[in-house]
């Protein structure tokens, strides 16, 4: 995973200044989370969030130790001048033009059929007040208007409330029609939710199951669940795409300069998986 350094404009692309919002300590909460040295692969310590009995899937993880983009498990969405990686983080970074370093897991760095838990350790920093960076799981590569049929979203987080935004979509007919796949559980930005944009870091994840239950937690605390009726969230159509995949990207163009959303790691855990 990580030592913590501070984002300055020689990591970045030529002509991109930065916010000068801070980022907070380490500690998310009451978790303390053990550091790996950057350049580690698979998966790192887990946090008190992992369910019991699973255990990482390393094909479909990334610590992000490297100095670039791991294109084994990630394909481009959007800028890939936008994604850089150094000490141990992904900077997903959004320019004031909208464009963005968006990114989606490959085939291999998919989740498989429910049950299963992904996890990833994010933070933005505070004083941002707008913004649309954003986590969800994918069912299909590589985006949904490619859609060949039925898909699903499901959004862990969405930057732009401050707090935590959920929901969970179900697409149909390459995104033509959708719907919340009847999802039972709170949507939308919950009030109830730790306040994700305060420039520390936290851990978001989600539990799918195949009964149809998706559990959402953040920093240890269960924010959101419910049932779905349309099984596709619960079992994906896994021809060809390794289930559910994770998608790091958005946008946003309140700020006319270029923002970042940091990425510690993306974990995928099933039970008996290796």
């Amino acid at each position: 995973m990580i030592t913590l350094i501070r984002v300055t404009v020689a990591l970045l692309a030529p002509l991109i200044s930065l916010t000068a919002f801070s980022y907070g300590a380490e500690v998310s909460g009451n978790l303390s989370i053990k550091v790996v040295s950057p350049g580690a692969t698979g998966c790192g310590t887990a946090s008190s969030q992992v369910p019991a009995g699973y255990t990482c899937k390393t094909a479909a993880s990334d610590e992000f130790g490297g100095t670039a983009l791991d294109y084994s498990k990630w394909a481009d969405l959007a800028n890939p001048s936008l994604h850089p990686v150094s000490g141990g983080v992904l900077h997903m970074q959004y320019a004031p033009d909208g464009s963005n370093g968006g990114i989606i897991g490959t085939a291999s760095n998919g989740s498989g059929n429910a049950p299963f838990y992904i996890e990833t350790r994010v933070r933005w920093p505070a004083g941002q007040t707008a913004g649309n960076e954003t986590n969800w799981l994918w069912s299909y590569t590589p985006r949904w208007d490619l859609c060949p049929g039925d898909c699903a979203e499901i959004d862990v987080d969405q930057r732009f409330c401050g707090n935590q935004d959920i929901n969970i979509w179900d697409w149909h007919g390459g995104g033509n029609t959708w719907d919340g796949a009847g999802y039972t559980g709170p949507v939308g930005c919950l009030s109830s939710a730790p306040r994700i944009g305060d420039g520390n870091w936290h851990i978001l994840g989600v539990q799918v199951l195949v009964d149809g239950t998706v559990i959402f937690t953040t920093d240890g605390t269960v924010v959101s669940s419910g049932r779905v009726s349309d099984m596709i969230i619960a079992t994906p159509n896994t021809t060809g795409t390794g289930g559910y995949h994770w998608v790091i990207g958005g946008n946003q163009t309140q700020y006319n300069f270029t923002i970042e959303m940091q990425v510690d790691y993306v974990r995928t855990y099933c039970p008996g998986c290796n």
